[in-house]
Order: C-alpha cells, then sequence, then structure tokens
C-alpha cells in the first residue's frame, strides 16, 4: 500500500502543488487583524510550467491591502465597541505581538496555568477570512470569551462592517 501511495504521488501529483497563503495585516493600539487567502492547489501549465500563483498572490495582496485601508476606520470603531462594552469584564491592554498566545481551546488549561497579559484570537469572516487578535491583562473567562466572540461576529459582518 505504501508502495502504491508513493508511486501515486510521484506519478501522478507532479503537475499540482499547494501554494502558501497571502497574508495581510492591520494594527492598531489595542489589536492585530489579518487576513488571508486559503492555500490552494495551483495546476501547472504543461506548455508554460507556469502557476498563476504568483499572479494570483500578488493580486490577493493588493486587494487586502485595499481592503484594509477602505475598512480601517470601522475596524477602529469596532474595537473601540468592544472595549466599552466588555470594560467590566475584562482588561484590555496595547496589542504587542510578543504576548502569550492562548488559544480558545486551551483556555481552560490555560486559566489555570497563565497568569498575566496574553493574547487571544477571535475569527472573522468580513471583509475577509482571518482573525481579530486582541491583547488582555489577565485571561478573560470562558463566560466572557465567548461573548466577545460573539459580539465580534456581529461587528464585522457585511451589514455592520458596511454600515459607514
Amino acid at each position: 500500500m505504501r508502495l502504491f501511495i508513493f508511486v501515486f504521488i510521484i506519478f501522478f501529483c507532479q503537475e499540482a502543488f499547494t501554494s502558501g497563503a497571502t497574508v495581510a495585516r492591520r494594527e492598531g493600539k489595542f489589536y492585530s487583524l489579518l487576513i488571508s487567502t486559503p492555500s490552494l492547489s495551483f495546476a501547472t501549465d504543461a506548455k508554460t510550467g507556469e502557476s498563476g500563483e504568483q499572479q494570483y498572490h500578488q493580486q490577493a495582496k493588493n486587494d487586502f491591502e485595499a481592503i484594509l485601508k477602505k475598512y480601517s476606520k470601522q475596524i477602529e470603531k469596532n474595537v473601540e465597541i468592544l472595549k466599552t462594552e466588555f470594560n467590566s469584564k475584562v482588561l484590555f491592554i496595547p496589542y504587542q505581538p510578543k504576548l502569550a498566545i492562548i488559544s480558545q481551546y486551551t483556555l481552560g488549561d490555560a486559566m489555570q496555568k497563565h497568569k498575566g497579559p496574553c493574547q487571544m484570537s477571535f475569527a472573522i469572516r468580513f471583509p475577509e477570512m482571518g482573525a481579530l487578535s486582541l491583547a488582555f491583562a489577565e485571561l478573560p473567562s470562558h463566560e466572557v470569551y465567548n461573548a466577545i466572540e460573539e459580539r465580534v461576529k456581529t461587528l464585522f459582518s457585511k451589514n455592520e462592517m458596511e454600515k459607514n
């Protein structure tokens, strides 16, 4: 079976490869917002040997920069809304990339082990697929994390982002 898989990969998968992702990031005082393309498979043109990958990533990078510019004021406004709505439950601190990264999947374990400042990410789907990272003085509880997560989904929806 292993030999079959090896032969299959060698002979049939040479004409396509998985690409890396294109990423664009915008950082504000209290957040980092990252948008990215998914990793894709690009077929190689047998005649030219080109795949279209470079053009795809350049176009994505240009599009992402335009999107971040277009929505920059709304992104700032939404982060301020989050800070205002949750200031009695968690202390937001200025974003620093070097802060400990705590995943929602390890939040329970981290609550027992981690003390001090950290950052957590929240999935966004508009203006593009990505993540909003926020920094906290202390880990939020599960309840607070879930509430922020739900609010981020609403604030970063198409309806909310296109209000202005």
